[in-house]
């Protein structure tokens, strides 16, 4: 779903970006690949963290780990998921 509305609406690793400085996450390239974690990242062993060939895809495989689901009503807010 994050590709398809990515795509749609023109999202590109710079808006990812901008989002990431937003709610409080770092992105960073690993490899071959993106890598976003919390500002609390300690290692991969003890810290979440998600991946993806665009950035976009990076903070969307973090939020995916961190248990995050949109609700419609009364349920927490991406800031309150990143602690933040």
């Amino acid at each position: 779903r994050v590709r398809e509305l990515a795509k749609k609406w023109r999202c590109d690793n710079a808006d990812a970006k901008i989002l990431a400085t937003h709610i409080g996450i770092n992105i960073e390239i690993d490899g071959n690949q993106y890598c976003a974690t919390k500002k609390d990242f300690f290692d991969l062993q003890k810290s979440p963290a998600g991946f993806g060939d665009t950035a976009l895809e990076a903070v969307s495989d973090l939020i995916k780990q961190l248990g995050y689901k949109p609700q419609k009503l009364w349920g927490h807010t991406l800031r309150s998921i990143l602690e933040i």
